[in-house]
């Protein structure tokens, strides 16, 4: 019985160390981009860093001795190029970030696609900039941080990123806790004129709040997140979180820019993951009658329509290929830590385009999604990952054949 637990032990210790070897498993070709000893990322995947053309990236550097965010620690601004993919060049630095979504790093509506927007301390307050990322000149600073824009890049829209940070550990900023415990009166959701260099509060916590009486108890905690604009910048959604004792509580919600028409999309159910299919319907890995599972939302009669019926039964992060197509992920699965990028066309079944293992080190408000994001020929996408010694940015050829 000995001899057969030691076969048996060294087995498994050689099926470990076999997968643990084979870190990535694709059909496809992939290029990882990198900054010495130093972690690269992107952030979130609503986002893309591909710049139209497809051969410049932006990314986040951060010290690969650290990994832990819980005091504020500078982080490097600045891009790839495909053809150079161990040379980043920093363009700038920034104190205000964080793991899952960085500095909220993006480009900047321009005709020449060389601007770029992020967030940063400036005059010891939250602040963002725009700025040539070629002659690193900066373009205009504004005096708040920025979540989204819509794509005229005239408004932005933001949140308490300090609330978020202590309430969501990882999403916001940990720069100024005092303002976590901001009077709900006094926080909420904003949007900002650019032009103007002004911002207003058009929804705030204690009026999101009177909607529910379960929200009376003075334990609560409350809280704005995912911010995003419709394609056409006319709607906003958000999501209105809520925690008591342990239980978190999620509205997916789609207002107009002044507050007004103000809809809860799951009314009563759970959500989490969404992007826009169009100016009216939302895709959201939400709660229905038989589970969890990809739903669209519309956002003007409120129906909800499971577009995946529970084949895709984890979470992710969505993107829409086509108008009946998505890329999305899974967090870390099984024994291995498995972390797959999916490719799905309705009603036909989920196709793998990649496996990936991930380090045991990275979980909770460290951990490092794959966060998968398209370049805008959509011929490529673009994660973060661990996989390999540190966050890396991969770049995988989209090659639907051999998938």
């Amino acid at each position: 019985m000995i001899i057969i637990k030691k076969i048996y032990g060294l087995f498994l210790w050689f099926i470990i160390f076999f997968r643990l070897k084979k870190k990535i498993s694709t059909n496809c070709n992939y290029t990882i981009l990198s900054s010495k000893k130093r972690h690269t990322f992107f952030g979130y995947y609503d986002k893309t860093p591909f710049n139209n053309s497809g051969n410049i990236l932006l990314a986040h550097t951060a010290d690969i001795k650290n990994i832990s965010l819980k005091k504020p620690y500078t982080a490097e601004i600045g891009y790839f190029n495909i053809n150079e993919p161990h040379k980043f060049i920093s363009v700038g630095k920034t104190d205000s970030w964080c793991w899952q979504q960085g500095a909220r790093l993006m480009w900047f509506p321009d005709t020449d696609n060389k601007l770029i927007i992020y967030n940063k301390i400036i005059n010891n307050k939250y602040a963002s900039l725009v700025q040539d990322l070629f002659s690193e000149k900066i373009i205009k600073q504004f005096d708040f941080p920025v979540y989204d824009i819509d794509s005229s890049g005239k408004f932005a829209a933001t949140l308490n990123f300090s609330r978020l940070g202590k309430l969501r550990p990882g999403y916001g900023y940990v720069n100024f806790p005092e303002y976590a415990d901001m009077d709900l009166s006094e926080d909420g959701v904003w949007i900002c004129n650019l032009e103007l260099n002004t911002k207003k509060l058009i929804l705030s916590l204690k009026d999101l709040s009177k909607r529910n009486s379960y929200d009376n108890n003075v334990n609560m905690k409350h809280y704005i997140n995912h911010l995003s604009f419709n394609p056409s910048g006319n709607k906003l959604l958000f999501y209105y979180i809520r925690v008591f004792d342990k239980k978190k509580i999620i509205n997916a919600c789609v207002c107009d820019l002044d507050g007004g028409n103000l809809i809860l999309l799951n009314e009563g159910r759970n959500c989490s993951h969404y992007t826009w299919k169009n100016d009216s319907e939302l895709l959201i890995f939400s709660e229905n009658k038989e589970g969890y599972s990809y739903n669209l939302h519309n956002t003007k009669n409120g129906k909800i329509f499971p577009i995946i019926p529970m084949m895709i039964k984890h979470d992710g992060h969505p993107s829409f290929y086509s108008g009946n197509s998505i890329i999305t992920d899974t967090y870390p699965l099984g024994f291995f830590k498995e972390q797959n990028l999916l490719f799905y066309k309705f009603q036909e079944k989920v196709h793998k385009i990649a496996k990936l293992n991930t380090p045991y080190s990275y979980q909770n408000e460290i951990r490092c999604d794959l966060h998968p994001r398209l370049s805008k020929d959509k011929k490529s996408i673009c994660i973060d990952s661990p996989t390999f010694k540190g966050r890396r940015m991969i770049i995988f050829d989209l090659d639907l054949k051999n998938i």
